[in-house]
């Protein structure tokens, strides 16, 4: 089938706010560039949707979260 190309990013800050205190923003991005994957190819001959790819997997999906130390 059909190769699959996929890069997951992460990129994370962590901000000190007092003594023992500090607070993390994180971004989290699957899929990041978005190239399409598509699914294998039908190779069921009874089909009529014999040799067609039918379907892809997700398209690009961000995640952003906070967390708070103390």
């Amino acid at each position: 089938g059909p190769g699959v190309i996929n890069f997951d990013i992460a990129a994370i800050k962590n901000i000190n706010v007092g003594r023992d205190v500090s607070f993390q923003f994180r971004g989290e991005f699957f899929n990041a560039f978005n190239h399409t994957n598509f699914s294998t190819i039908d190779t069921n001959t009874d089909h009529s949707t014999y040799g067609r790819i039918l379907g892809a997997a997700n398209p690009r999906q961000i995640q952003l979260g906070g967390k708070m130390y103390f």
